[in-house]
């Protein structure tokens, strides 16, 4: 049990979340919440983006976020500021504040990051189950190695009219020069396209809508932090198996005989076992009838606990004199045949 869940709230994050969920929360935050997207110089702006900032370096930390949930806010940070003689409130004070709206610093303008490059993911029931490891591809775009950004041709000392300089004209008008300036590879754009591939690792116990994050592996562009590349899994439907939470659902169909006298189902797990479930006669099994078999569910992330399996039964009634002496006596037979009875 948490003490309290501030930091968690400020960004918009279950105390139970992951560390990818953090770091996607994170900026997802920061860039919602940022003075210069918000074009808000304000105090309060600042300070908000501050509390977001604190509350990921507390909670992106192990041994931080553990201390935060059985200590809570204010002991948090009064053990962070104590570290070197670090104080929290003074990087975040109305005096850091008054340096940044005078010019003083530049902070902001160096932490401007390219948008996060976002994916769906097609995952199978099955991966969330086992795991799974998988190679993506994509393209992304990054900085011109020719030019290292520059958008401009490196000037040759053989060009007749700015001899290697890259630009023209005298001490008052200055011009770029036109015979070899533009990068040729990346056509003053800075910045190329590449072919990238990823491995991603899904974790047995993944869920539906649940992210994964790569720091930095977004789009590059000159003067910029890069952002990240995510990936949300998206889960496929399964033709046996439903999902809610940490179990599996699934519908079995049974005929009045099976309802009255007993059955055995065989069914294929996603695990590829073969499982059998039985239920002996002399208990009703009505339409609708659910049964739970522990410890047949979905895995628990970072557990070696599972889920339970839910059954939903679907009795089918005979049509109208369907049913004769003869076929009540095999059925009857078969169910003893099996121990059923």
């Amino acid at each position: 049990m948490i003490k309290d869940s501030k930091l968690y709230d400020l960004l918009a994050v279950e105390p139970n979340a992951s560390e990818n969920e953090i770091i996607v929360a994170y900026y997802e935050m920061a860039e919602r919440h940022h003075p210069e997207n918000l074009k808000d110089d304000s105090h309060d702006s600042v300070s908000k983006f501050d509390e977001i900032k604190f509350a990921y370096d507390v909670l992106s930390n192990e041994e931080n976020r553990k201390f935060y949930d059985e200590n809570g806010y204010d002991a948090t940070k009064e053990k962070l500021d104590k570290l070197d003689g670090f104080s929290y409130d003074d990087f975040t004070s109305q005096n850091f504040y008054n340096n940044l709206t005078n010019n003083e610093c530049n902070f902001y303008q160096d932490q401007k990051y390219t948008k996060n490059l976002v994916f769906p993911l097609k995952t199978s029931l099955k991966d969330f189950y086992r795991g799974k490891k998988k190679l993506f591809e994509y393209q992304v775009l990054v900085i011109c190695n020719d030019c290292d950004g520059t958008g401009l041709k490196k000037a040759s000392i053989n060009c007749s009219k700015c001899f290697g300089k890259n630009e023209t004209g005298n001490a008052r008008i200055r011009e770029v020069c036109t015979e070899c300036s533009e990068c040729p590879i990346c056509a003053g754009k800075r910045v190329v396209q590449a072919h990238k591939q990823i491995e991603i690792c899904i974790e047995k116990g993944m869920r539906h809508k649940q992210q994964i994050a790569f720091t930095g592996l977004s789009n590059q562009k000159p003067g910029y932090q890069t952002g990240d590349l995510i990936f949300i899994l998206e889960q496929s439907k399964h033709d046996t198996f439903s999902r809610y939470e940490d179990h599996l659902i699934m519908k079995h169909s049974i005929n009045l005989t099976e309802a009255l006298c007993g059955f055995k189902m065989l069914f294929r797990h996603l695990d590829g076992r073969l499982k059998t479930i039985t239920h002996p006669g002399g208990e009703y099994f009505h339409n609708q009838t659910i049964k739970c078999i522990p410890k047949l569910g979905m895995p628990k992330i970072n557990s070696s606990d599972f889920g339970d399996l839910i059954i939903k039964f679907d009795v089918k009634f005979p049509e109208n004199k369907s049913l004769n002496l003869e076929k009540i006596k095999v059925n009857f037979e078969n169910a003893i045949h099996l121990n059923l009875l």
